[in-house]
């Protein structure tokens, strides 16, 4: 599933629920950074509440990480 987002993203950029759904796969494998770039990327393609929400939450879970380091 990750290799399919991975590829649909490199060959459309520029697509929202690509790079959406790869943020949320991204964050469940332990990788935040990389999910609040893609989520923040979506976001500025295509601003839903949604995309707020997952970018806020991203942030909300970085910040904690941060802390217990």
């Amino acid at each position: 599933e990750k290799e399919a987002y991975l590829t649909a993203v490199t060959l459309d950029p520029n697509e929202p629920m690509g790079l959406f759904n790869l943020a949320l796969i991204l964050e469940e494998e332990g990788d935040v950074k990389g999910a609040i770039s893609r989520m923040e990327r979506a976001h500025h393609l295509a601003p839903t509440p949604e995309t707020r929400l997952q970018l806020e939450n991203l942030h909300t879970k970085a910040a904690r990480l941060r802390t217990f380091q």
